[in-house]
Formats: structure tokens, C-alpha cells, sequence
């Protein structure tokens, strides 16, 4: 089993840079008709504006691929958490680990021992609340033994499968 909590970006990479790059020409042009008519300090502003802004896109799209990667097998659940340029990847035994959930509005969290893991913070609440039940289902029939889904193929008494 295995779960992708990241946020759904509504525009591709180009299309965004686009829209930045309009963003920052708009009032460079303005600036510029006015450095043009004798107002200089105008046109530094602008450009202040611009720098601000391609700022403000460059964080964003560092953090546009944040969230989190969960993959529960039958020998272990393997987490890989992405925050900006960081990755950290964790394996731990599904034996341990539990799924605490907090208030609502707030994101479980996977605890481990003395390790504990905010997920699903990319997530909004009805998509929370369904990936943590899902998780602790998963999580319980790991414990239980219980043969993985693929394996669950019912089968006929004459051995046929159904």
C-alpha cells in the first residue's frame, strides 16, 4: 500500500513562471514611462517590486513538491518526508508504529518510539481524515497478519478463483 500526500499544484512550472514574468513586466514597463519622463526613484521601486516578487515565486516553487511518501509492506513502512531541498527517508517496523490522531483540523501524526512524524499538513481536512483512516486500517492489518490485498482473491470450494 502506499500513499502520496503532496499538494496538487494548479499550474505546470512554465505556465507559472509565465505568470510571474508578466507580473514583473507590468510595472517594469510603468517604471520605465516614467524613468523616461523624469522620474527615476519610480522606476527603482519597480524594480524593488520585481525583486520582491521573484522572491516570493522562487520559495514557492521550492516548496512545491513538500509532503510526504508513505509505502507499508509486509516488512516495513517506509517514510519519506520532502521540506523544500530536504528529504529524509525513515524505515521503521509497522509493528511499532501508530497513528495518533489529534483535534480536528490539526494533522496526524505517525509515532514510532520516541519518534513522531507530522503528515498530511499538504492536505485539506476531509482528505486528512480519510488518508488517516485508511493508514490505520492498513496499519491494523499488518498487524493482524492479515494477507495483503493483492493476495485477498476470493476462491471458490472447486478452486476456481471467483
Amino acid at each position: 500500500m502506499r500513499w502520496r500526500l503532496h499538494r496538487r499544484c494548479a499550474l505546470p512550472p512554465e505556465v507559472f513562471a509565465l505568470h510571474v514574468g508578466a507580473a514583473c513586466a507590468v510595472p517594469g514597463a510603468i517604471g520605465l514611462g516614467f524613468c523616461m519622463a523624469g522620474y527615476p526613484l519610480v522606476l527603482a521601486f519597480c524594480l524593488l517590486q520585481g525583486l520582491a516578487l521573484a522572491a516570493a515565486a522562487l520559495c514557492h516553487a521550492v516548496h512545491a513538491l513538500d509532503g510526504e511518501t508513505l509505502e507499508l509492506d509486509p516488512q516495513a513502512l517506509i517514510v519519506q518526508t520532502q521540506h523544500g531541498l530536504h528529504t529524509r527517508t525513515l524505515r521503521l517496523n509497522p509493528a511499532w508504529a501508530r497513528l495518533e490522531r489529534p483535534r480536528a483540523g490539526q494533522a496526524p501524526v505517525l509515532c514510532s518510539g520516541a519518534l513522531r512524524i507530522a503528515l498530511a499538513a499538504q492536505l485539506n481536512g476531509p482528505q486528512r481524515e480519510r488518508f488517516a483512516a485508511e493508514f490505520a486500517h492498513g496499519l491494523a492489518r499488518r498487524r493482524s497478519g492479515d494477507p495483503w490485498p493483492d493476495a485477498r482473491i476470493p476462491i471458490r470450494p472447486d478452486g476456481a478463483r471467483a
